[in-house]
């Protein structure tokens, strides 16, 4: 519940596409950059998170152990910055050619 509460909480704005999630809305339904009120769509409700949650579970995740098992799965860590995470991406790439 908390996990499908955190990833349907985005917000956007229907003008100019601003996103925004609940979290740090602090109560503000309205857009910071044009003052449209803010929408939720319908890929962010949380019925579609689920959905989405329950497919990656059952079609993508096993994908995981198997990449594993066969001893092809490469891990790159996705906390850094863009560019840091782009280079370790590039030269993991480049380290399989």
């Amino acid at each position: 519940e908390v996990l499908v509460a955190r990833l349907s909480g985005r917000r956007v704005c229907p003008l100019c596409g601003a996103p925004y999630h609940v979290d740090r809305l602090n109560g503000e339904k309205v857009c910071k950059v044009d003052s449209t009120p803010l929408i939720q769509r319908d890929d962010d409700k949380p019925e579609t998170v689920l959905n989405r949650l329950k497919v990656y579970h059952q079609k993508t995740a096993p994908l995981i152990d198997y990449y594993a098992s066969v001893g092809i799965l490469k891990n790159v860590d996705g906390s850094g910055s863009l560019e840091e995470i782009s280079v370790e991406i590039f030269e993991t790439l480049e380290a399989i050619r």
